[in-house]
């Protein structure tokens, strides 16, 4: 373990992966869709593909592999992304022929944040509780079968989106690193 590369594990991945898809997400529903759930079905194709590593994820649960079920939250956040980049959800907004597509990314990207708060919650619970309810959900995460979870619909107004996590500054890991320096050198 050492300070900068949990710094920036947590800026480029949870902050740089995680959070920005779920942001990039929520806020464009918001402004484009008034916060409501489209009604539209997600995309099939990548939902297979997402479900396929959302099962990866709860084999490596269930084998004590934190480490790979890690990655492969990560992996599922990164899906999600190059999702939402490569459709555009943007230009599709601008006319109404393609406003159904546009729906549909993002009934497909509200998919992917479902699984995301769903696979993560062993590890980050606040965190992926706190995406739970940004989907729309109130109940407790620890209180959901998992096979319930994956197979939710959701629908309706979505509350306002929160940023998830914030940048680590080099600041805070220099106090660290100070912090553990004074405690090893008490210790000899």
């Amino acid at each position: 373990f050492t300070w900068k590369d949990f710094q920036s594990r947590c800026n480029s991945e949870l902050l740089g992966k995680y959070g920005n898809l779920a942001n990039r997400v929520l806020v464009f529903l918001q402004n484009q869709c008034g916060g409501e759930a489209p009604k539209a079905a997600p995309d099939a194709t990548f939902v297979k593909e997402l479900h396929a590593k959302v099962e990866e994820t709860r084999v490596a649960y269930e084998n004590f592999q934190l480490r790979k079920a890690a990655a492969h939250i990560m992996e599922i956040a990164q899906l999600g992304n190059v999702y939402f980049d490569s459709n555009k959800p943007w230009t599709l907004a601008k006319s109404p022929e393609t406003r159904p597509q546009m729906e549909t990314v993002l009934a497909t990207c509200l998919e992917c944040l479902k699984c995301m708060a769903l696979v993560s919650f062993p590890i980050i619970p606040e965190s992926a509780q706190k995406l739970w309810e940004m989907l729309g959900n109130t109940t407790l995460l620890d209180k959901v079968a998992w096979n319930e979870m994956i197979n939710a619909k959701l629908a309706g107004k979505l509350p306002k989106p929160e940023i998830l996590f914030k940048r680590v500054e080099d600041g805070v890991i220099e106090a660290q690193e100070t912090k553990l320096k004074k405690t090893l050198a008490a210790k000899t």
